[in-house]
């Protein structure tokens, strides 16, 4: 026997919201396109060295982009915070921004920075950013 059962528009919102919810909307790192190059790079959280090295924990957001064979920081954000769900929380808030503020800065630089993902200013977290479908 089939039973026939009416959702309103409200019900049926807040079921769909409720599943996607329970889901990430990446399991991936969060991409973005080399403006120059077309490369297909990373946006990754990194530790900033030199205040590891004092007892301090400060969270960067980095540029992540494949160059000589390796994956090479090549760009560092605006983005300092003192976790990295902080600095993923306040990533995926502010994606398009982050985005334009990439394009401005790799379009506007005649030269970009190639550092090892393992140099003497950052060690990247080797952990995508995940954003959730609420952001």
């Amino acid at each position: 026997m089939k039973k026939i059962v009416r959702l309103t528009e409200s019900d049926l919102v807040r079921i769909v919201r409720k599943v996607l919810k329970e889901e990430n909307y990446s399991e991936e790192d969060v991409k973005y396109t080399h403006p120059k190059s077309g490369e297909s790079c990373k946006i990754k959280v990194a530790l900033f060295k030199p205040l590891l090295e004092q007892g301090e924990e400060r969270f960067h957001a980095v540029l992540v982009c494949p160059k000589y064979d390796e994956d090479m920081v090549t760009a560092t954000l605006p983005v300092v915070k003192r976790s990295f769900e902080d600095v993923n929380n306040f990533i995926c808030k502010n994606l398009d921004r982050t985005y334009e503020i990439l394009d401005e800065m790799l379009s506007s630089k005649s030269d970009d920075i190639f550092e090892s993902v393992e140099n003497e200013r950052f060690k990247v977290i080797d952990k995508p950013i995940k954003c959730d479908v609420e952001y």
